[in-house]
This record gives C-alpha cells, sequence and structure tokens, in this order.
C-alpha cells in the first residue's frame, strides 16, 4: 500500500524497565525512531543513550517526551 518511507514509528518505553541492546538495535532498524520517556528525572540518563544510538547507527530524529497526564 503506501509506502513506510518517512513513517514515524512511536516506541513507548518503560523507564523502570530495564532498555536491552536489542530492543534498541530493533528500534534502529526502523531508521526514524521516536522514544517516549515517561519519567522526567531519566530524561538526563536517556540523553545518554541518545547519543550511544546515533554512533550505532544513523538515525533520521531522537525524540524525548516527560511524563504527561494527558495519555492516549
Amino acid at each position: 500500500m503506501s509506502d513506510t518511507q518517512g513513517k514515524i514509528f512511536i516506541y513507548q518505553i518503560d523507564v523502570l524497565t530495564k532498555i536491552t541492546k536489542q530492543t534498541i538495535y530493533k528500534l534502529i532498524e526502523l531508521k526514524s525512531i521516536y522514544l517516549m520517556v515517561e519519567n522526567h528525572e531519566i530524561l538526563g540518563l536517556s540523553a545518554m543513550f541518545c547519543l550511544d544510538i546515533r554512533k550505532l547507527s544513523e538515525v533520521e530524529k531522537i525524540c524525548y517526551f516527560p511524563t504527561s497526564s494527558n495519555r492516549k
């Protein structure tokens, strides 16, 4: 049907859950990644993770979202 080029995949990662490298690699396969961070405190730690991800592979865009009361 429609090509997946330019498609943004949104993944909600629980901060309490341990993020494994395999998960990161799976996200990298999609090339376009949006990482959702629920915890605001983890934001700093996630930023470091973001740098590592970019080194592993070229990611089009990585965005972090703080905790929001409005969940869909």
